[in-house]
């Protein structure tokens, strides 16, 4: 009877840990060393997805996560999702994790601002924006957010930059087009030199654009300022 219960003493304690364990996430630990050290911000994941449904139909899908290891990148914790009458967020969701990668807190719907986007100039405006507030007291921490934007309109569609300032770091970008072969959008890169990757999904054309291990941006003083690996976002055509 006393080994019998040792045993499920044991196998309970194994399964707590496992629940414990399935909740470490992004813990700064695991950063490779040159692309955490000086820097100010090391993004984990920064995923775009586009799909283009019809002629004036379209959804983008975001999920971003990035670790800020001081003070000087607190401005990232701050997150700007614009959107107007043609457009509409959906299924946004945001966390915090802290440097072991254990998760703080999730951001309740009712902390999420949602306010008129005021130019200075019109007396209305329909613009307005989405504001998450993901800062914490103790560096470094990591956010997390995801969300979609569906789209009456195909004018311009979103794209996205790989780094964009000096101090920051990339450890896993993508960005993905998906639409129907009869409507290839046309887009253009800037300081990229590989071909997307291409395939196909549910009868749908996909181009992928995939970049690892992107280390900080290097300046020097006097010299030319903006030299960046991005992308330009892709016009539907």
């Amino acid at each position: 009877m006393k080994v019998m219960k040792y045993i499920l003493v044991v196998v309970v304690l194994a399964l707590h840990a496992g629940l414990f364990a399935s909740d470490i996430k992004f813990p700064v630990a695991l950063i490779p060393e040159d692309l955490k050290k000086d820097v100010n911000l090391v993004v984990r994941y920064d995923n775009m997805t586009y799909r283009i449904i019809s002629r004036d139909k379209g959804r983008l899908s975001v999920y971003y996560a990035a670790t800020i290891m001081n003070s000087k990148a607190r401005d990232n914790a701050f997150r700007y999702i614009e959107y107007d009458k043609l457009s509409k967020v959906t299924n946004l969701s945001a966390n915090i994790y802290d440097a072991s990668g254990e998760h703080i807190r999730r951001i309740k719907n009712n902390e999420i601002l949602d306010v008129s986007k005021f130019d200075g100039f019109s007396l209305y405006s329909d613009n307005r924006m989405k504001f998450v507030d993901m800062s914490y007291g103790s560096y470094p921490y990591t956010i997390e957010i995801e969300y979609e934007m569906d789209y009456n309109f195909l004018f311009h569609i979103d794209g996205s930059s790989v780094v964009s300032e000096e101090k920051v770091s990339v450890e896993h970008f993508t960005y993905k087009l998906i639409y129907p072969p009869g409507l290839k959008p046309r887009f253009k890169t800037f300081n990229i030199g590989n071909e997307p990757e291409k395939g196909m999904v549910d009868g749908n054309e996909t181009l992928l654009w995939r970049m690892d291990h992107v280390t900080p941006i290097k300046t020097e003083p006097f010299s030319p300022q903006g030299v960046k690996n991005s992308m330009n976002g892709p016009s539907a055509g």
